[in-house]
């Protein structure tokens, strides 16, 4: 892991997120990772035994810590499921203090290949859970849905913003299959439509900056 951590930032000035459920390891790349380059992130958190050492950890290393909706036997079966998971989640991050945009919330995207209803479990999910904490990060691997598809940079796109209008606030994609820009810029006018840029504020900044550029 330290060789891992040291060569990756070694090819690239953008935060990084440590992998692993052990929690040594996850210290061993922490222990050289270079802060100049941005806040690490801890990947990830859920209600499998042992993990919730890494909570603390993020805590104590001031990281920022994904949550996934697995839970104590195993993957989440419905809607319901994942926010309950990651409801404990987030009561395991209140215990330790961890503040509130320091969570990343993923509850879990599967190929809809292998079943009809692994989109809406993942869309339902999100929907619950940005109304139950309105300030929380919400994210997954949202280029999972498509996995054994075809045309997969069309499903992944509308599946994007499906999960965008049902309140992800990060996404987690391919960028070379589905550049991030076009996401920015529909979230950015969604927000302009929905009122949460009051007057298109921040939506007029970003439209000046790209006429200068």
């Amino acid at each position: 892991m330290r060789w891992m951590v040291k060569t990756a930032q070694s090819l690239s000035e953008v935060s990084f997120a440590i992998d692993s459920s052990d929690p040594q390891t996850i210290m061993a790349g922490l222990e050289v990772y270079d802060r100049s380059k941005g806040r690490p992130a801890i990947n990830s958190v859920s209600l499998e035994e042992g993990r919730d050492a890494l909570v603390q950890l993020g805590k104590d290393e001031n990281c920022a810590v994904f949550a996934n909706g697995s839970g104590r036997s195993g993957m989440p079966q419905d809607a319901a499921e994942r926010v309950a998971n990651l409801s404990g989640c987030m009561e395991m991050m209140d215990k330790v203090g961890l503040p509130m945009e320091d969570r990343y919330l993923d509850p879990l995207v599967f190929p809809i290949g292998a079943g009809p209803e692994f989109g809406n479990h993942y869309l339902d999910a999100v929907r619950l859970l940005r109304e139950k904490y309105p300030e929380v990060h919400i994210f997954g691997g949202l280029s999972n849905v498509s996995f054994g598809l075809p045309r997969r940079k069309l499903l992944n796109q509308a599946f994007i913003t499906l999960a965008m209008l049902a309140g992800c606030d990060a996404i987690m994609i391919d960028p070379i299959m589905n550049p991030p820009q076009e996401f920015v810029e529909f979230k950015l006018a969604a927000n302009v439509m929905t009122a949460k840029d009051e007057y298109a504020v921040s939506y007029l900044k970003y439209v000046r900056a790209q006429k200068k550029a």
